[in-house]
């Protein structure tokens, strides 16, 4: 079930936060920008992960990483190859395959720790999609 909230994602009562990301290595702008902007350590998580693959390799992966600071998860969906302000640069097929990964994450994750669990992907309003 799809459930739209508007809100501060930050703030959210989630296990999970998603969010898509460029394979570029940048990490500057919409949802991505604010959770780097909240010192979580996302951001340098991100960059690391990048340094070491090439743009083509990340694409259509998702990296977990675990915030010792708000113990949320954050899915970083690579569906971007790259990033262009004002376009949305979001390949739809990449996007559906890292939503079947972080499902299949979820649902490993329930099993083991026989929680469920509640997450929420971040997007933003997308102009002429």
């Amino acid at each position: 079930m799809v459930k739209i909230v508007n809100g501060n994602l930050l703030e959210s009562e989630t296990d999970i936060i998603a969010h898509q990301v460029n394979c570029s290595g940048v990490f500057n702008s919409g949802v991505a920008k604010s959770i780097g902007e909240h010192g979580y350590g996302v951001y340098r998580d991100y960059l690391e992960f990048c340094k070491e693959r090439t743009p083509s390799s990340l694409s259509g992966t998702v990296r977990y990483f675990q915030s010792n600071i708000d113990a949320k998860m954050y899915a970083s969906l690579f569906v971007q190859d790259t990033y262009r302000y004002g376009t949305q640069c979001t390949d739809i097929r990449t996007l559906e395959k890292c939503f079947m990964d972080l499902r299949q994450y979820i649902d490993l994750f329930e099993e083991m720790y026989h929680k469920k669990i509640k997450y929420c992907y971040a997007i933003q309003e997308w102009l002429d999609m």
